[in-house]
């Protein structure tokens, strides 16, 4: 059974109002793809079940010229999950907004691996930010996320993940 990412429960994804999937982001030209986790910088990032590293970086996920260049771990996980009535036998979770990365690219994970800490970021709080990728879509290691494909600016579709998150208890 997959785990949740944080060594604590944390609810902000679902509470806060900027924090949930789906925000406007930007004023307003874009959503937010993913959703965020409030929690200290330095917490322990895990993996939310075993997979594959198909991308890892300590810098380049959120840049702020002169304040941070934060990173991203992005794992697919052949692990089959429920949400609603589908069942998903994969599924791709980018954890952004991390330092301290510990896993490699192509490397393989276990469930409940730390694969990074959450970073510290000087204006806007700290969190993790969680996108989530069910199914097949084509995602690869050298896939590029970002794109100008709106409205959430990726490259593929992400899902909402709050009620997954919901779904999960800490290791």
């Amino acid at each position: 059974m997959p785990v949740f990412p944080l060594a604590k429960k944390v609810d902000s994804y679902k509470t806060v109002a900027p924090c949930k999937f789906d925000a406007p982001r930007s004023d307003g030209t874009r959503k937010h793809a993913g959703c965020d986790l409030g929690i200290g910088a330095g917490s322990s990032v895990y993996a939310i079940a075993g997979g594959t590293v198909i991308e890892a970086t300590n810098t380049g996920f959120l840049v702020k010229e002169g304040k941070y260049n934060i990173g991203v771990v992005s794992i697919k996980h052949d692990v089959t999950i429920k949400i609603g009535d589908t069942e998903y036998t994969s599924f791709v979770v980018r954890y952004g907004e991390v330092d301290t990365v510990k896993v490699a690219l192509n490397a393989t994970v276990s469930e409940g691996d730390q694969i990074a800490a959450v970073a510290k970021q000087a204006d806007e709080g700290t969190q993790l930010h969680l996108e989530l990728y069910l199914g097949e879509q084509g995602i690869t290691s050298s896939s590029k996320f970002k794109a100008d494909k709106k409205p959430y600016m990726r490259a593929f579709t992400p899902s909402d993940p709050a009620s997954f998150l919901d779904s999960l208890n800490v290791k």
